[in-house]
């Protein structure tokens, strides 16, 4: 006989306790088995994944507000990366916004089992499939928050899920680029001056003021637009944007005031004569003169009607006295029957303080004071112009000085050249009046904008000359147009208000698992595998659609029960049901 013990009977088998756990059972295939990692396992088990998520979400967050404070408000070009900020901002949108999610996610999936915790708090077994779709994205969130009728955790989860389709552009939305007013580093400048001096010196070596000033002058005259002119005040700006902060220069000034009322006018025929009290006279003849013959030139003009009648010695007024230093003392007497009018103007030396800018290429230039020297303390022999340090930014007076005789060589000049007159010589036989100008300046004021504008442009022109020719510059900033990094904070107020929502709805739901006892399900799709639905009373029913299932598990209220120390969740039969609830649902069961 063979001394190998006996076989045990199957009966005998079975009477032996199983000590095997999961870990050491066997596939069916024979194959060993391979132990399962354990760190995978228990960042299921617990919070570990989540709480990461969320920590991950944060810092993405709070990176975009690090990088966006650290350029807020500085030109575009100082970020120097191959990404754009717009991209980087945008990828660490991204980033935050998946974490948050895989964060809610779990909550979400853990808040569906919290639900059914308390057996007294039943609920339709449809809930659980609500809870799995809010869980999944912004529509089964949307679903859970129209559904639910109570406030819990579960609402502020699914509230974060469905605000979380507006994180990513929120964040986006806080970087913009404007263009704005840049300053550079390249000075932009004016002309302007502190003296002058009028000398020149002619082919006789004869004091005479310099041909650029007589150029000035027939411009201020002869041009219309004294803006397009030679003399017209240009600024070095490169860029076509900058800024001249207050400064003043040495400039020329007019005045005129109408004395129209000081006119005398005495009529006997066949003329009338109209005069001022500085002698200046005009004749006008209601009725034609008498005929002369031969050229225009040699005709007696004493007959012809005088329309304009101009001299540059005393004034009729006494309003411009403490004008100094005088350039021209000018009058004017126009007559246009029966009216007559009459102007006194004066041309004199002056400080000016501006402030100026350059918008665009276009220069604007603001006059903010006009000083002039007068009074009792005025002298001819050294002629100056002082601004009172009260009209300056800078706090300090400025003088500026006019060479000696360079007041009386311009009055030399211009004294002949604007006095004069405009007459008219009826022609009968040709029907034509015809004018006679004693010179060319006389027919450029009679002819132009008007006496007071022509002045004022002759001023302007003469002006303009003496501070480009003045040696001295004032500089200013230049400006262009640069592309900025500016961030709307604002923005950041969702986001970061998720971020909260979010931080929140993990710590109760933690709390309410362990205070409870739930285990840590989450979205696990093998726990209603384990823990499935225990039907009491009711023959299992094969349910082939969805529709069917929903069916059911409207009416059927479940809640989490442990029983022999296994948890599942079980139907809790409704005190008020007449019978089965297979049999009040047309439900094929096989």
């Amino acid at each position: 006989m063979s001394n190998l013990p006996p076989p045990e009977s199957e009966s005998h088998k079975h009477d032996k306790p199983s000590t095997a756990t999961a870990n050491d059972r066997l596939p069916m295939n024979g194959h060993s088995h391979k132990p399962r990692p354990v760190w995978p396992q228990r960042l299921n088990d617990w919070w570990a994944l989540e709480a990461a998520g969320l920590v991950v979400s944060i810092c993405a967050a709070s990176a975009v507000v690090v990088i966006l404070n650290l350029y807020n408000g500085r030109p575009l070009q100082e970020w120097r990366h191959r990404l754009s900020i717009n991209t980087v901002v945008s990828f660490l949108g991204v980033i935050s916004k998946s974490s948050l999610s895989l964060a809610i996610e779990g909550c979400l999936g853990q808040l569906k089992w919290i639900w059914y915790s308390r057996p007294r708090n039943r609920h339709p077994l449809l809930h659980l499939k609500t809870f799995d779709d809010a869980s999944r994205g912004p529509y089964g969130a949307a679903q859970l928050l129209l559904k639910l009728r109570k406030v819990n955790v579960g609402l502020v989860g699914a509230f974060v899920m469905l605000c979380a389709l507006a994180y990513e552009p929120f964040i986006q939305q806080t970087v913009s680029t404007p263009l704005l007013p840049a300053f550079l580093p390249i000075n932009s400048s004016l002309p302007i001056a502190t003296s002058y001096s009028a000398y020149g010196f002619d082919t006789v070596l004869t004091a005479n003021i310099e041909l650029p000033m007589k150029a000035a002058i027939y411009d201020g005259i002869m041009n219309q637009n004294i803006s397009g002119t030679a003399t017209a005040i240009s600024p070095t700006c490169s860029t076509g944007n900058c800024t001249f902060g207050q400064y003043s220069s040495l400039y020329v000034c007019s005045e005129c005031a109408n004395v129209t009322s000081l006119i005398n006018t005495t009529c006997s025929y066949p003329s009338c004569t109209y005069t001022l009290p500085n002698g200046l006279s005009a004749t006008w003849y209601p009725l034609p003169p008498p005929i002369s013959i031969g050229p225009l030139s040699t005709r007696d003009q004493t007959s012809l009607d005088t329309v304009l009648q101009t001299s540059t010695g005393m004034l009729n007024t006494r309003e411009f006295d403490d004008r100094a230093p005088v350039i021209l003392n000018f009058s004017s007497l126009t007559v246009n029957t029966p009216n007559a009018s009459a102007l006194d103007c004066v041309l004199y030396f002056c400080g000016k303080v501006y402030h100026s800018s350059v918008a665009y290429g276009l220069f604007e230039e603001i006059t903010e004071a006009i000083v002039h020297t007068g009074g009792p303390d005025y002298t001819i022999d050294s002629p100056t112009v002082i601004i009172p340090a009260s009209l300056l930014s800078s706090g300090k007076p400025e003088t500026f000085l006019i060479e000696d005789g360079s007041v009386t060589m311009l009055n030399t000049y211009l004294a002949p050249l604007l006095a004069g007159g405009v007459y008219l010589y009826p022609a009968f036989e040709s029907g034509v009046p015809t004018f006679n100008f004693s010179s060319d300046t006389l027919q450029a004021l009679f002819e132009g904008p008007g006496i007071n504008q022509t002045i004022t442009n002759l001023a302007t022109s003469m002006g303009n000359y003496v501070r480009l020719q003045g040696g001295s510059s004032t500089f200013g900033t230049t400006e262009t147009m640069e592309t900025y990094i500016h961030v709307r904070w604002l923005w950041l107020v969702l986001p970061f208000s998720l971020e909260a929502l979010a931080l929140l709805t993990l710590i109760a739901t933690a709390i309410l698992s362990s205070n409870r006892g739930i285990p840590i399900w989450k979205c696990s799709v093998l726990a209603p595998m384990f823990h499935g639905v225990a039907i009491n009373g009711l023959e299992p029913a094969r349910l082939e659609s969805n529709e069917d299932m929903e069916k059911l598990a409207e009416d059927l209220q479940v809640a989490l029960d442990t029983d022999n120390g296994r948890t599942t969740l079980k139907s809790i039969p409704d005190a008020h049901d007449s019978g089965p609830l297979l049999s009040r649902r047309s439900i094929t069961t096989h």
